[in-house]
């Protein structure tokens, strides 16, 4: 069997775009599913590095042309699902993918439905069409989908008018991947906390700033967005909004913050700045909900959950006097590494051949 990796329009697996799960996951699937394939395809830009047998069909011209970002872009990006470029993102990669693919073979989909016209060109009777790392409803393929934690499944399951018959027994839960080599590990803090993410109040944007002004501690604020749409009259002392920064700027501040918070009323399927801060060695105070409660933080290991203002403020204190860099990047590289998830894909595509030989009987 081969395995097929597609890129998804306009957002190529470069490190400076690795703020996506969507352009960073296929470099890490290729590293964690290569002794599972005869041979790993990767269709998309020519400047990707990865392990996989690459297929060069995008370029900087094409990005710049078709999205006003091309490589060596390092703001964010303003993506969406449904790209006005998707057919002709289709009508390039689709040729390239029908000379190499074979009966039997498997075709990854990441972002949803953001290929959607290239899976509608393919079978699920004669290929394996799988989605990893879901995070929303409009899930594409009709079998074989993974979700990054079982909350996000259900929250999925939950928002479809007709959900009664909508899981199968090809659905799996599997954490998003990491490289912890792609990390900047450093045990000295400084003395200051981090917001990284958009600036709407769902994320808690002006929770971490009622945290830092309660503690009297520097808070920078790095991410997309107008803070002066939240504080028209301006931000508080000590509370720094830098907006969009660079992927090295971005693992400096994450190495040296006393702690990252994270406090996001959002259903996140994993909130990936939270496992990334660990990776740095850097614990992280978020809500105490879907994704963060289920996996992403052990309580008092590489962070604290909060439900209300007095525990935001004892944890972040306690963050602060005691960050712990080793119990967090112990826990992230068990529980998130690549490496550690290999035995799971390992035993899922197993369990999809007997399914296909007709081992298994669930349908």
């Amino acid at each position: 069997m081969n395995i097929h990796l597609l890129e998804i329009p306009g957002v190529p697996g470069l490190k400076n775009f690795s703020w996506s799960p969507f352009a960073s996951e296929p470099i890490l699937c290729a590293k964690a599913w290569k002794h599972l394939a005869d041979e790993v395809f990767y269709y998309g830009h020519e400047l990707v590095e990865i392990d996989a047998t690459k297929v060069n069909i995008f370029n900087d011209e094409y990005l710049r042309t078709r999205y006003n970002w091309d490589s060596t872009t390092t703001d964010f990006i303003d993506w969406r699902y449904d790209s006005p470029h998707q057919e002709e993102h289709k009508n390039m990669i689709f040729p390239e993918l029908q000379k190499r693919l074979n009966y039997g073979d498997m075709v990854v989909f990441f972002a949803s439905r953001s290929n959607l016209l290239t899976y509608n060109n393919l079978s699920e009777e004669d290929h394996i069409l799988l989605e990893p790392i879901i995070g929303s409803r409009n899930t594409l393929v009709e079998y074989w989908k993974v979700y990054p934690t079982q909350s996000k499944l259900s929250q999925c399951l939950g928002l479809i008018d007709d959900a009664w018959d909508s899981w199968n027994f090809g659905s799996r839960i599997i954490p998003m991947m990491f490289d912890p080599s792609d990390y900047k590990y450093e045990e000295s803090k400084e003395d200051y906390l981090l917001y990284i993410g958009r600036l709407y109040p769902q994320k808690g944007v002006h929770i971490a700033v009622s945290i830092a002004e309660e503690l009297g501690k520097e808070l920078i604020i790095a991410g997309p967005g107008e803070i002066g749409d939240i504080y028209p009259d301006g931000l508080p002392d000590d509370i720094h909004a830098i907006g969009v920064v660079g992927r090295d700027e971005r693992s400096e501040l994450m190495s040296k913050a006393a702690a990252i918070l994270a406090p996001s009323m959002c259903m996140e399927s994993h909130c990936k700045v939270v496992t990334e801060a660990n990776f740095h060695g850097t614990p992280a105070i978020t809500t105490d909900h879907s994704s963060f409660r289920e996996i992403v933080i052990k309580q008092g290991v590489n962070g604290y959950r909060c439900r209300f203002k007095d525990e935001f403020l004892e944890y972040t204190k306690k963050l602060i006097e005691n960050p712990n860099p080793k119990q967090c990047l112990q826990y992230a590289t068990e529980t998130f590494s690549y490496e550690s998830l290999k035995p799971q894909w390992e035993e899922y595509f197993n369990y999809i051949h007997n399914v296909r030989d007709g081992k298994y009987i669930w349908r």
